[in-house]
């Protein structure tokens, strides 16, 4: 005699056995983005990155103008007999030139990369957006994203970096069909444009 809890057993799977036989005939339909390219060609991605190439520019002259003032101070105080109180008045202005250039070099460096970070969570933000948009136009239900790093110049490479790099590679072998890097960069491009986006200029930072 079958006692209640292996009967209840039994048919808690013939109730469950078509939801797991429709699941198992289902197609699952799978995708690839490469997002290396995607960075690479999207039209806001470009004006961020010349934006933070005239941030860098800017920095760098700035850097320079400060430099050259510090070596300025330590021509003058050259000229100043050690412990005279001319001296001690330009050291304590070099002291402080230098500190200061110490401190803004730091928290520029920081502020840097801190929106450097930010942008570029904000643009893979989007592209998994875009992607969503784009694998339910499609129907797709997975999309992975596609790394196919090169080999370059083998002579160069020791062997264990030439296993490194193949071991980096996520897909051997795809139909292009599958691949909806060029929609996502169309629609993201499309949508930038559309929110009044400016394109990419190489023009330096005033």
């Amino acid at each position: 005699m079958i006692s209640r809890r292996l009967a209840s057993l039994v048919l808690a799977g013939l109730l469950l056995w078509p939801a797991v036989s429709r699941g198992q005939e289902g197609t699952v339909k799978i995708a690839v983005c490469n997002l290396t390219r995607v960075f690479q060609q999207l039209d806001e991605a470009k004006v961020i990155e010349d934006r933070m190439r005239n941030e860098q520019t800017k920095a760098q002259v700035d850097s320079g103008r400060m430099q050259q003032e510090i070596k300025d101070l330590q021509t003058v105080l050259r000229g100043y007999k050690p412990g005279s109180v001319a001296y001690m008045d330009n050291n304590a202005k070099l002291t402080k030139k230098i500190v200061e250039y110490v401190v803004w070099a730091r928290v520029t460096e920081l502020q840097m990369q801190r929106t450097d970070k930010e942008f570029v969570k904000a643009l893979f933000d989007k592209v998994r957006e875009a992607s969503k948009e784009v694998a339910e136009k499609r129907k797709i239900d997975v999309v992975f994203n596609e790394r196919r790093p090169e080999l370059g110049d083998m002579e160069k490479l020791k062997p264990q970096d030439v296993r490194a790099i193949i071991l980096q590679n996520d897909v051997l072998y795809m139909n292009q069909k599958v691949d909806i890097t060029d929609d996502v960069i169309l629609l993201m491009n499309q949508k930038y444009q559309a929110s009044g986006g400016a394109g990419p200029t190489t023009k330096p930072a005033p």
